[in-house]
């Protein structure tokens, strides 16, 4: 068969219909004029589509054309329709043979792809009135949204354009973190419970309608596809940091959905156990472990570092407790000429419970004179 102009058509089959008469139309008479029927109204060759099935209701949108059964068709079908899902843009696409990647809506795969016995694809043709570009490809330069090396071939004029002119931006997470949880915790913490997420996304040129928020420590999602509205509350596994150092992390993931279709992770949220330093004044040297955590001074230690001790005008007595690891190796009396007085206070092995009660060696010293100073000072340790 083949595609007949008007008037061929009409001569073609005036003899059996001119006359309105009635007769006998046998079944080989009826499948000639169906097919001229196909190939001539809807000029779409006898090797291609299969009549009016190519032009069915449905096939409005990338999706509709994904779901055309191709193992059977052969290359060189055009299909043109309005995208409904694309502000009604007209698109039409050649299937090709070829095993490119999808990248909708310049190439697509039918459904029934297969790497082996289907290699065919969708190409883009036009484009709401655009075209293909046919100079010369790939690119050799980089420049915005074009990568040296990138087949322009697939792309049309304005998508290059655009590219150029107004690239993709992803989207960024300007921040993501757990409501009220500090990122350091004495040794022996334990994390459970419900905690809030909070998180904050510029989505810029994607769209971002959902994000996961994962245990990364774990390696469990806490909460797959939430809606992005900076909020939710999931309950965490439970977690005791047994070491100094020991961590739990957790992060967000969020999905764009839009031209660019890919998942971007923030910057984990991390939370790491540290021993504690314990520091005073006091009345009477400590002789328990509750009475060296019950010190009004402490701050976290991960190394080397100075801390000062106020040092009033009526205190005869200073306490101060380290963990294993960390030594004194100098005090200074800040106010009387940075006097060296490392040697007034005495070390002796004292273990005190961690934050989960777990007893923890360290070193307690203690440093005692026998009238308070005329005016404050300070004492400053360097401890390694």
């Amino acid at each position: 068969m083949s595609i007949l102009s008007k008037s061929s058509f009409l001569s073609k089959w005036a003899a059996l219909f001119a006359t309105n008469g009635v007769r006998a139309i046998t079944a080989a008479i009826q499948r000639d004029f169906r097919q001229d029927i196909n190939d001539s109204f809807l000029n779409i060759t006898d090797q291609a589509y299969d009549g009016v099935k190519g032009w069915k209701n449905g096939i409005n949108t990338i999706s509709g054309l994904k779901s055309i059964t191709t193992a059977a068709l052969s290359t060189g079908i055009n299909i043109a329709f309005r995208d409904t899902a694309n502000s009604d843009a007209l698109r039409v696409y050649e299937l090709t043979a070829g095993t490119d990647s999808e990248s909708s809506p310049t190439i697509v795969r039918p459904n029934d792809y297969d790497g082996t016995t289907n290699q065919k694809v969708w190409k883009i043709a036009v484009a709401g009135g655009d075209f293909l570009y046919t100079g010369q490809s790939p690119a050799t330069k980089t420049l915005n949204g074009i990568t040296a090396g990138d087949d322009l071939s697939v792309l049309t004029v304005s998508q290059i354009i655009a590219k150029i002119l107004a690239p993709y931006v992803n989207p960024v997470w300007n921040s993501f973190s757990v409501s009220g949880q500090s990122t350091t915790v004495e040794v022996g913490t334990t994390l459970s419970g419900s905690k809030t997420f909070t998180w904050s996304i510029t989505a810029n040129s994607g769209v971002v309608s959902t994000i996961d928020i994962k245990d990364v420590t774990g390696g469990t999602t806490l909460v797959a596809g939430t809606a992005n509205d900076g909020s939710q509350a999931a309950t965490v596994a439970t977690l005791q940091l047994n070491s100094n150092g020991a961590t739990q992390v957790w992060k967000g993931t969020l999905h764009d959905t839009g031209t660019t279709v890919q998942d971007i992770d923030s910057s984990p949220f991390t939370v790491t156990a540290r021993y504690k330093v314990f520091f005073d004044e006091v009345s009477a040297f400590p002789t328990t472990s509750a009475q060296v955590r019950a010190l009004t001074q402490s701050q976290f230690i991960s190394g080397p570092t100075t801390i000062d001790l106020a040092i009033g005008t009526t205190g005869l007595k200073r306490s101060i407790w380290l963990p294993a690891g960390h030594s004194i190796t100098k005090v200074e009396d800040v106010e009387n000429l940075y006097n060296n007085i490392t040697s007034d206070y005495v070390g002796t092995s004292f273990s005190v419970n961690d934050a989960g009660g777990t007893p923890r060696a360290g070193t307690l010293y203690n440093c005692g004179y026998a009238s308070p100073y005329e005016d404050p000072t300070i004492h400053r340790f360097t401890i390694n």
